[in-house]
């Protein structure tokens, strides 16, 4: 009897974060200026900053740090790489939170 199509399965998937998380990894030997994935991470926040930030401000939201979280983001990516930036990035975005330490300055 075959298997059902929601039982199967995907190992391609597994294959590719496996590969993902590799490169990552390898990367991380590479200085900042050269890791495509932080470069790829500034473009994706660029491309933020371009599109949707400017409809998260209509509504009210701002951010309560200087520089702004993106900007600290692209400040982090920059400065340490894919990985190490990218944690820093998400640790800001969890004290910009309304749960956060109280606003002010904030540079990485």
């Amino acid at each position: 009897m075959p298997m059902p199509a929601y039982r199967r399965s995907r190992p391609g998937i597994a294959a590719l974060f496996l590969g993902l998380a590799t490169y990552m990894g390898l990367e991380a030997f590479y200085p900042p200026q050269e890791q495509l994935s932080a470069r790829a991470a500034v473009a994706a926040i660029d491309l933020y900053r371009a599109t949707l930030s400017g409809a998260f401000h209509a509504i009210g939201g701002r951010c309560k740090f200087r520089p702004s979280c993106s900007e600290y983001g692209r400040q982090c990516f920059r400065k340490y790489g894919a990985l190490s930036g990218g944690a820093r990035t998400l640790a800001r975005l969890w004290r910009c939170a309304p749960w956060g330490p109280p606003p002010g300055e904030d540079r990485p």
